[in-house]
């Protein structure tokens, strides 16, 4: 109708306002000034300052028939110019990038540009943000009066960070570390199945385990999967920065715990017993230990079995403590052999006077 025709040209002819942000093109582009056709009744002015204040390898890519973002600075008001800028249109896109990443809870690497005494800036895009002293990890791990030659050592480097708080109107970009660093170890936490094999570092060792950093996150393991032998201390096994491969063997997302173990992918020393050996055949051992039951006899390659008191043979009633005494060498059987439970039974009884006798003259005839 014609009634909306009008209010169509009305729409498309509304005049430009100081602060709007414009898709135009470049029509007219020289060093120290360049024009461009926003759709108004003339062509935008783009000052030299403007253009001066342009990165220098963007400068040199602008050319004419380029579409670009710009930012009103004045209005055509009574036949004045009417002015735009790339630096402020760039500077606009960055705010809602800003904006959009906050949302998406994304996490990118900035730069660390300078500091102050609530934390450091790093650099986005044209904008300066702001990660306050609480959000910086480095920071937090130092006593006061060490933190601001931790911020300065900063300066240069670049750091992983997510955007928490953007105000446009306020100019308020506020970034995190720790943030971040939650963002990392949750989509890591998510992306560990168990069964999965992976390489870590080892990042500090206390008494009933090794913590391994992941890529952002860290998992135990425990003394108990560090090695099929047994280990007094992690630090037998393994060392600080030491990298290691591990196998995931439980993931709690909502308790962030995460189970390893070394021991996992290491030869089974148990299975390769079982596959050389077997119940009825002769070993010699050495005396491990002695307790009311029996006495313990480590075998070759650290296998370690067990002689019960009803295996010891023609002793009477003597305790265990009185037959065996450790590092005592012994000729036994083997009755049986339980590779799931890691246990293997030994006997002397079932051993004869005549195999025992060999046996004693060839220890004697060794060698001091």
């Amino acid at each position: 109708s014609p009634e909306f025709a009008e209010l169509l040209e009305e729409y498309e002819n509304r005049p430009l306002r100081r602060g709007d942000m414009v898709t135009g093109t470049i029509v007219y582009l020289e060093k120290d000034v360049a024009y461009v056709d926003v759709g108004a009744k003339r062509d935008a002015l783009v000052s030299a300052r403007d253009l001066g204040s342009l990165d220098s390898g963007l400068l040199e890519n602008l050319k004419m028939g380029d579409e670009i973002q710009v930012f009103v600075t004045r209005t055509a008001f009574r036949g004045g110019t009417l002015e735009v800028s790339i630096e402020r249109g760039l500077e606009a896109m960055d705010w809602q990038r800003a904006a959009k990443w906050q949302t998406e809870e994304r996490l990118e690497s900035y730069p660390v540009t300078g500091v102050n005494s609530g934390g450091i800036l790093v650099q986005f895009g044209r904008l300066s943000g702001f990660v306050p002293n609480s959000q910086i990890n480095e920071v937090r791990r130092h006593p006061s009066r060490e933190r601001d030659d931790v911020k300065r050592n900063l300066v240069g480097q670049k750091l992983t960070l997510k955007v928490i708080d953007v105000d446009q109107d306020r100019r308020r970009l506020v970034l995190s570390e720790l943030a971040a660093q939650d963002e990392v170890r949750k989509q890591r936490m998510g992306a560990l199945e168990v069964g999965q094999k992976i390489e870590g570092r080892v990042v500090s060792l206390v008494d009933f385990g090794a913590f391994v950093d992941l890529g952002g996150v860290d998992g135990l393991v425990h003394i108990s999967n560090l090695d099929w032998r047994q280990v007094g201390h992690p630090s037998d096994v393994v060392q600080e920065g030491q990298t290691l491969e591990v196998l995931v063997t439980g993931v709690d997302v909502e308790r962030e715990r995460i189970s390893l173990s070394r021991k996992a992918l290491l030869p089974n020393p148990w299975q390769d017993f079982a596959e050389k050996h077997a119940p009825g055949e002769l070993l010699e051992g050495v005396v491990e230990s002695v307790a009311d039951f029996g006495a313990f006899v480590r075998l070759e390659e650290g296998i370690v079995g067990l002689i019960h008191v009803s295996e010891m043979g023609d002793h009477g009633n003597r305790e265990a403590e009185d037959v065996f005494k450790p590092d005592d060498r012994v000729l036994v059987r083997i009755t049986d052999i339980d590779v799931e439970r890691e246990r293997v039974g030994l006997s002397t009884r079932k051993v004869t006077r005549e195999e025992a006798f060999d046996w004693m003259i060839e220890e004697e005839e060794k060698p001091a």
